[in-house]
């Protein structure tokens, strides 16, 4: 998986998340918080949000490579599905 593929698929998570920003800053600004305070609350939101998103594209990723791995070792190709990992789809990894 392409690294410029997975933020084109998810763009809207991260329009999202700069609209939550704008709002927040927004909000903070009209309570007349310090700006420091704004700034240390965007930074930390920052942050979390793409270490999140880079141990989401992490998994995504090994377990694309897996599957991958898996297709190239079978003979019928159909069968995919009979062997991959469910447990993937049924937590939320994805």
């Amino acid at each position: 998986m392409n690294f410029i593929r997975y933020i084109k698929d998810r763009i809207n998570y991260i329009l999202s998340f700069i609209l939550f920003c704008i709002v927040i800053i927004g909000y903070l600004h009209s309570m007349q918080i310090n700006n420091n305070v704004i700034i240390t609350v965007m930074i930390i939101s920052v942050i979390f949000c793409f270490v999140s998103f880079f141990i989401t594209y992490y998994k995504k990723n090994k377990y694309i490579k897996s599957l991958q791995n898996i297709i190239d070792n079978l003979e019928e190709k159909y069968l995919i599905s009979e062997v991959m990992d469910k447990r993937y789809f049924s937590s939320s990894n994805v």
